[in-house]
């Protein structure tokens, strides 16, 4: 018995032995090993020029290229975008009280990646890169987390371990900034990637140069086809090559009306979309996005920035539904609603006007002149032009005004004064909570509410 239990023991012994050399030399699965990294923002120290602060930001701070493959006839067609984007999270960033462990998180535009998330593109065959700034433009594959055409802003995430890579630190100084971070003229620089991949994090230095909301205006080629009583029968975004078809007609419509942006005097153009926009103190405040035209400004360049703040809220909320599942980010489009605020319908209506079409694009549907009424919004608040949702959320019937929210205390009520504010409260819900939502209806001057599980 005894020299029978020794030879298990040896066996066993043996057998341990064998598996770990295997382990080691032949890793079983997909497993990686991922080192922590650190905050570039914590490395600031006081009187560090934006100069400074800008060498050090290089190992945050990327490039965004987006490749697309699509069919136009026999031929195969070939299209590439150039932008730029910013780390804010990776592995070791703290989560509310989760700590990332794998990959990295990346805001830019969201017209730097349309192509990868809208359904006019879904016959395209996409990909995402970061791109970093080590001598060999090494690309890294990445996929859209989440994506807001409103706001022009996307969140991307890769799963590899980035050397030398950090992330960069976010504050709000332009939404509802905490006491004594309000952004004014205050000096400012980004690190973007103009033109294409040899210039990537160059940098350009400035100030803000307007503090006030603006709004601003982006435009996209659409093309419509009609059957014999003039009703439209087909619609399609110009980039789906539709434009070649016979009996199409083209037009301008509405792509999305900026709103809350920060005017800038820096030097950016193509390539620097999605680009970080830093204080004197390093903190990303906003995304490099828009210059108005030669003709809007006769000469003059005005640039803008959206805001970080949409981020803020939400950036830990998509990183624990990434990596342990949760509630999902909540919008309008969520609860199936089509929404516009005076300066989307007065924009709408100007469009229209030019271009002499029969029939409204705004906020991704079509409004016929028979409907035109729902345009003629002028106050604030948000109008419903459609209702697509279940529930309680169903009494929202077009026509109706949305006008504030709370969660339940009207003494925390949020006014609702245009789409944006809208937005943002609701990146403070989760699916299952129950808000307090004000609205006027049926012409009524008197506000009602009512209250919607989300």
């Amino acid at each position: 018995m005894k020299k029978g239990y020794v030879s298990v023991v040896v066996a066993l012994v043996l057998v341990l032995g064998l598996s770990l050399l295997c382990t080691f030399f032949f890793p079983v699965g997909d497993s990686k090993s991922f080192k922590k990294t650190s905050c570039l923002t914590d490395s600031i120290t006081e009187n560090m020029s934006r100069q400074e602060i800008a060498t050090l930001y290089k190992s945050g701070t990327v490039a965004v290229y987006v490749e697309s493959t699509y069919r136009s006839g026999f031929q195969t067609i070939t299209q590439s975008s150039l932008g730029s984007g910013v780390c804010v999270a990776s592995i070791g960033y703290q989560a509310g009280e989760y700590s990332v462990s794998e990959g990295s998180y990346f805001v830019t535009n969201y017209h730097v990646i349309n192509v990868a998330v809208e359904e006019d593109f879904s016959n395209y065959d996409t990909s995402v890169s970061i791109v970093l700034d080590d001598g060999n433009y090494t690309a890294y594959s990445a996929e859209v987390l989440w994506a807001s055409q409103e706001l022009d802003m996307a969140l991307l995430f890769c799963d590899e371990q980035i050397d030398g890579l950090q992330w960069i630190e976010m504050k709000d100084r332009s939404i509802n900034p905490a006491e004594g971070d309000q952004l004014g003229f205050d000096e400012v620089f980004t690190l973007g990637t103009p033109l294409n991949l040899q210039y990537i994090n160059t940098l350009s230095l400035g100030y803000v140069s307007n503090t006030s909301a603006k709004e601003s205006a982006s435009t996209k080629d659409f093309y419509y086809w009609t059957d014999s009583d003039g009703s439209i029968t087909g619609t399609s975004n110009a980039s789906n090559a539709v434009g070649s078809f016979m009996g199409t007609q083209p037009t301008e419509v509405l792509e999305n009306m900026y709103e809350d942006l920060i005017m800038i005097n820096l030097d950016i153009t193509h390539g620097n979309s999605g680009g970080g926009l830093f204080d004197s103190e390093g903190y990303l405040i906003g995304l490099t996005t828009l210059g108005l035209t030669y003709e809007d400004t006769n000469g003059a360049q005005m640039n803008f920035a959206v805001p970080i703040y949409p981020l803020t809220q939400i950036l830990d909320k998509i990183i624990l539904q990434n990596e342990q599942g949760g509630s999902a980010v909540i919008s309008y489009q969520t609860l199936g609603l089509n929404v516009a605020d005076a300066n989307m319908t007065s924009m709408t209506k100007s469009i229209q006007e030019q271009m002499g079409v029969s029939f409204y694009y705004i906020d991704g549907m079509i409004v016929e002149e028979s409907q035109s009424s729902l345009l003629d919004f002028e106050g604030e608040g948000v109008v419903v032009l459609a209702n697509s949702g279940t529930g309680l959320i169903a009494n929202l019937t077009a026509g109706t005004v949305i006008t504030g929210a709370d969660f339940g205390n009207a003494s925390e009520r949020v006014d609702i004064n245009d789409r944006n504010d809208l937005i943002f409260f609701l990146l403070q819900c989760d699916s299952g909570d129950m808000i307090h939502v004000y609205y006027r209806a049926n012409g009524s001057e008197r506000e009602s509410s009512m209250y919607v599980q989300l």
